[in-house]
């Protein structure tokens, strides 16, 4: 094996570090090369595994988790050659097709048998006579370019994603926000004919009209919100009492989610600096935030909370609670439900377009990844965590704390429902 004939002494070896040893399939029929292979690379911090044939290989290349960083193969072996493994490989699923191959030989081949493998997909070529460290440099640059085009490619395909997103919310916002305009134009129409026929009328359907008028007025400033998202403005920030809030979201969303429950939680205040009781749920928790996104939030958690529990379809005992979590320096609101939760426990913060988290009612998978923008947008964090399958999930928002304003400016619905 030339220079690869036996381990010379004394010689320096790439220093061990905090990083997982890359994997290594060595692929050679002759038993010395592979054993001398597999020391040499494991002297140089990698972890390889050998196979002894072609056959053997597809085995370990289908089985293996997590996938290995490299093939190294011998090329003229019998029965199947290293160019039929690479053409195999190439038409498997990804974790097996991604993974690079190299190719040692006793010697280059002729170049149309190089030009064979580089055109199958091999990243390169190299001698069996080639100097020990040399040969690591070849392995590690092979390794390294690798992940550095996964990665390439996983941003390119996570930019193609935002931009499509970005695409679709500015063509279907367009269309929302005038039909918005239209409904508030109307409903306001509604409500001047409804107070100048019945001036003093506080039944039913005055409070639906009513409260149509604010959904209306809701619905306009949520698309105003979704163009700023899309020409990359960031709206103002004021002082929005999150229990009143909360306390909205409730009324609103409790015919929707029924028969399931929904209730706001008693608020708890972690830090001294507030005076209030932790029983005391009607005492106001002050964020830096814009109301209409923060509703907005709230709307798709509780409804997200609901689809979760539909999954599990166990509708009529499915539980949905709101609480909010009062720091000097934050405010965390919970949404809590008692559904299908992750496949996996754990915790997630970040949210792609399309990737839903809707597994039999499907969906775009925008939803959450819209909320995280709106978070973000007021300087705020949105993440998600659950125990486990069939164990439910929490989401929480948490946005920076601020003094009260001068005066309560916040929208009070309640007056408008009636249960």
């Amino acid at each position: 094996m030339g220079d690869l004939s036996k381990i010379p002494e004394n010689r320096v070896l790439t220093p061990p570090d905090s990083k997982p040893k890359s994997r290594i399939l060595i692929v050679d029929d002759h038993p010395g090369h592979r054993e001398l292979l597999c020391t040499l690379l494991g002297e140089a911090h990698f972890a390889p595994q050998s196979a002894e044939s072609v056959a053997e290989a597809k085995v370990l290349l289908q089985k293996e988790q997590p996938p290995f960083d490299l093939i190294l193969s011998d090329v003229n072996m019998p029965e199947e050659s290293g160019f039929d493994l690479i053409a195999w490989a190439k038409r498997q699923k990804a974790g097996i097709s991604d993974v690079p191959v190299l190719f040692i030989t006793s010697e280059l081949p002729e170049p149309e048998h190089r030009i064979r493998g580089l055109s199958l997909g091999a990243v390169d070529y190299v001698s069996r006579s080639l100097d020990i460290d040399e040969l690591v440099l070849r392995v590690e640059h092979a390794i390294e370019n690798f992940r550095r085009l996964t990665q390439l490619k996983s941003s390119l395909e996570s930019s193609e994603k935002r931009a499509l997103a970005g695409r679709l919310l500015a063509a279907s916002n367009h269309e929302i926000k005038n039909l918005a305009t239209l409904i508030k134009v109307s409903t306001d129409q509604l409500v001047k004919i409804e107070h100048a026929t019945n001036p003093n009328r506080t039944d039913f359907r005055s409070q639906l009209i009513e409260s149509l008028k604010e959904s209306s007025s809701l619905l306009v400033n949520i698309s105003r919100n979704i163009g700023n998202l899309v020409t990359s403005r960031e709206g103002t920030t004021s002082p929005v009492d999150m229990t009143n809030a909360c306390s909205q979201a409730i009324l609103i969303l409790k015919p929707q989610v029924a028969p399931m429950t929904l209730k706001l939680l008693p608020t708890k205040f972690i830090n001294p600096a507030f005076s209030a009781e932790p029983h005391d749920a009607a005492q106001p928790c002050w964020v830096a935030g814009n109301r209409t996104s923060i509703m907005q939030i709230l709307i798709n958690l509780v409804l997200n909370g609901a689809d979760a529990i539909h999954e599990m379809g166990l509708e009529a005992n499915g539980a949905l609670s709101i609480g909010l979590e009062c720091q000097k320096s934050e405010v965390s609101v919970v949404v809590t439900d008692n559904g299908i939760g992750f496949s996996e426990g754990g915790s997630r913060d970040t949210f792609n377009a399309f990737e839903s988290t809707k597994h039999l009612r499907g969906g775009q998978g925008l939803g959450l990844w819209l909320c995280q923008q709106l978070a973000e947008a007021m300087g705020g964090k949105l993440t998600l965590s659950s125990a486990g399958p069939g164990l439910g999930a929490s989401a929480r928002l948490t946005l920076k704390s601020c003094p009260a304003p001068d005066t309560d400016s916040s929208m009070d619905l309640s007056k408008y429902f009636v249960y």
